[in-house]
């Protein structure tokens, strides 16, 4: 097997698109290796029995695009260092338990693992500040994510920057941002859930009409909404989204999207204006944009 490993610091371990089937073996891989390529071979499969790699220095492992099935339960265990796992575009159905150790790890990416289905405990991943959880078959909030976002027991996982996920229950999904608004990570997007009808649906609205709702969001920067096609409204008829950080909106493929309730400042004549860190609105339909007009509370932006 032809394998690269610099000799040099950082030291590579690269196999990258190399038609492997099966994992190098231990005795293969260096305890002084830092990071490490495997992405892309295709049909590259980790033995059920394989003992844990022995790479105390690893803090960058690359997987993606492997169409690996499986992970033992101990690969990771001696990886303490690790900080970027790739585990993107794999079928892989769960993870191995000992993720959850992964204390140093700062980047999880788990984009397009379509069968994954259920994430170990994220409670423990105190330097997290990347998780892609996007097109995977995850229907609920990781364990963990929730206590932390409160900073409970530990010193929380304040630098998660950018989190991304499909998350099908809609009471869930407003449950989450509801109780981690003043924490919420700089970038929110919905996506591909057939039956969403509204987002940020406050409990007091459901139960009593006209009770004013607001969502404060003080470091969402970019608001993405895609292929929702019976969304209706954006936080309810009473509510209004606080965000004073807000740089992008894109919103694409709703077709039935009437409301956006924004908390905007207003000018010297008492009109309301475009939020000072606005730079782009995206959208897919001119025609749709000239409806949402009529509602949406942005009314310089049309």
């Amino acid at each position: 097997m032809a394998l690269r490993i610099t000799s040099i610091r950082p030291r590579f371990f690269v196999t990258a698109g190399m038609q492997l089937q099966e994992m190098p073996r231990v005795r293969d891989w260096n305890e002084d290796v830092e990071k490490a390529s495997l992405m892309e071979n295709w049909q590259l499969q980790i033995p059920s029995q394989m003992p844990p790699l022995k790479c105390p220095k690893l803090t960058t492992l690359l997987l993606s695009k492997c169409y690996i099935e499986s992970i033992p339960e101990c690969f990771f265990e001696q990886m303490h260092g690790l900080k970027i796992l790739d585990l993107s575009y794999n079928p892989i159905r769960s993870l191995p338990d000992t993720i959850s150790n992964l204390k140093s790890l700062t980047t999880l990416l788990l984009h397009s693992c379509r069968r994954l289905e259920k994430v170990p405990s994220f409670s423990k991943l105190e330097a997290l500040k990347k998780l892609n959880l996007g097109s995977t078959n995850i229907k609920d909030i990781p364990h963990g994510m929730e206590r932390l976002m409160k900073g409970e027991e530990i010193g929380g996982l304040r630098k998660l920057e950018f989190f991304e996920a499909g998350i099908y229950d809609l009471n869930k999904l407003n449950s989450y941002i509801q109780k981690n608004a003043s924490t919420l990570v700089s970038r929110k997007n919905a996506s591909r859930c057939d039956e969403i009808e509204e987002i940020f649906a406050s409990e007091a609205e459901l139960e009593e009409e006209g009770i004013a709702s607001k969502f404060t969001l003080p470091n969402l920067c970019w608001f993405e909404l895609c292929n929702l096609p019976e969304l209706k409204s954006v936080c309810g008829a009473n509510g209004v989204m606080v965000s004073d950080s807000l740089n992008h909106i894109d919103i694409i493929n709703c077709p039935k999207l009437r409301r956006i309730s924004l908390n905007l400042p207003l000018q010297d004549d008492g009109q309301p204006s475009p939020p000072p860190s606005l730079r782009t609105i995206t959208i897919s339909s001119k025609q749709w944009w000239e409806l949402l007009c009529g509602t949406i509370q942005m009314p310089s932006l049309c």
